[in-house]
C-alpha cells in the first residue's frame, strides 16, 4: 500500500493513540497548579509526537522526514518523563504509567525501523 497521508502511517496512528489515551487520563486531573503545569508539559509533548511525524511526512523528502522522526521519538522520551513525575504525584497508577510505557517503548521501535527505511533512501 502506498502511504498517500501521514494517517496512513502505523507509527501516527499509534502516536495518536497514545495522545487520546492521556487526553482521557488528563481530564481526570485535579485542577491545581502543580498537576495542571506538569499536564500540561506532557500534553504538549505526547501531542508533539504525531505532530512531528505529521510534519515530516508533509514536508515532502527524505531528509526532512528523518529529521522530525528523529525529533519524534525524542518527544516520546519527554513524554515518558512527564508522565514519570505524574505518576510519583499519584496522578496515575504504576499501572497506568506502565501501559504508557509499553506503547511508548513499542512507537519508539517502529520510528527506530522506519528511521532505517528512509536512511536506506538517502544513500
Amino acid at each position: 500500500m502506498t502511504k498517500r497521508d501521514f494517517t496512513d502511517l502505523k507509527i501516527w496512528q499509534l502516536a495518536d493513540e497514545i495522545f487520546d489515551m492521556f487526553l482521557k487520563d488528563f481530564t481526570r486531573f485535579p485542577k491545581n497548579r502543580i498537576a495542571l503545569s506538569l499536564a500540561d508539559q506532557a500534553f504538549r509533548s505526547i501531542g508533539s509526537i504525531s505532530a512531528n511525524i505529521a510534519e515530516g511526512f508533509g514536508r515532502g523528502g527524505d531528509k526532512e522526514l528523518h529529521r522530525s522522526l528523529i525529533i519524534a521519538r525524542g518527544e516520546i522520551y519527554e513524554s515518558r518523563n512527564w508522565l514519570i513525575k505524574i505518576n510519583k504525584m499519584g496522578l496515575i497508577t504504576k499501572e497506568r504509567n506502565d501501559q504508557y510505557d509499553q506503547k511508548f517503548l513499542y512507537l519508539s521501535k517502529m520510528i527506530t525501523l522506519f528511521l532505517g527505511e528512509v536512511r536506506k533512501r538517502l544513500k
